[in-house]
């Protein structure tokens, strides 16, 4: 199931350009989840981060950041952690604009 995790990812950066680190939890929460449903990893990932491409997008506009560490936060509530990325990044853009 780890190499789904990493196909997904590798999939998603071939799509969108952005890497998608999953962090060790996010993989165990990922492969309980998968295990629980009934539903592959790529099921799951596709349906967790369908949207992430705008915000990702913003981020990078934001940073120049291209690769994100995802953690078991992303994976329990994707989009809220989505736009506390986009937040924070909107905040570390504010200090280079002055």
């Amino acid at each position: 199931m780890i190499l789904e995790v990493k196909r997904f990812s590798a999939d998603f950066e071939a799509k969108y350009g952005y890497c998608l680190d999953f962090m060790p939890h996010a993989v165990s929460a990922l492969v309980s989840e998968s295990q629980k449903s009934g539903q592959t990893i790529q099921e799951i990932c596709v349906n967790k981060f369908h949207n992430f491409e705008v915000g990702l997008n913003k981020i990078n506009q934001n940073t120049g950041q291209t690769v994100f560490k995802v953690g078991k936060l992303a994976i329990d509530s994707p989009e809220e952690e989505l736009i506390n990325w986009v937040a924070r990044s909107s905040h570390i853009a504010s200090f280079y604009e002055k």
